[in-house]
């Protein structure tokens, strides 16, 4: 199921809000950990959920034309709704590197840093400061412990 539009605009709002105002740490700090958090969580599984199809719809496209899409867009059959990133409003983050896909959400952040994966989803560091670091869905980032 799709993200509750208003979910999905408040997630927008709180993001639109930071990149105005990316000094202000309190709003990041409600944005993640406030009472918001049930929407953070929720953006997040939708980004998974539709980072799915689109992995899946990649290695369709690579197998039937034989080379990895240059950008979402070219994909058959795949609907904008799918190629929107939940934290953006845009489309996923997309690129081929070492013709492979890179594929990531730009996260809590709501920015675009360049495919650097945090597993945390760039909430806040420990010492409370917001993380720039995106989500890496593909390819598949090694697990720290």
């Amino acid at each position: 199921s799709e993200l509750p539009q208003e979910a999905e605009s408040r997630v927008a709002r709180l993001v639109n809000e930071f990149k105005r105002d990316p000094d202000n740490h309190v709003l990041v700090r409600q944005f993640a950990f406030g009472g918001s958090r049930a929407i953070v969580l929720s953006a997040r599984a939708e980004a998974t959920r539709r980072a799915t199809h689109l992995l899946y719809a990649l290695h369709c496209e690579k197998n039937r034309t034989g080379k990895w899409p240059a950008l979402l867009r070219e994909i058959r059959g795949l609907s904008r709704v799918i190629r929107t990133d939940p934290f953006s409003g845009k489309d996923f983050c997309y690129r081929i590197e070492n013709d492979q896909p890179l594929l990531y959400s730009v996260a809590s952040n709501g920015r675009d840093d360049g495919g650097k994966h945090d597993p945390s989803w760039s909430e806040l560091d420990r010492n409370g400061q917001p993380v720039n670091a995106d989500y890496v869905f593909w390819p598949i980032q090694p697990h720290k412990r």
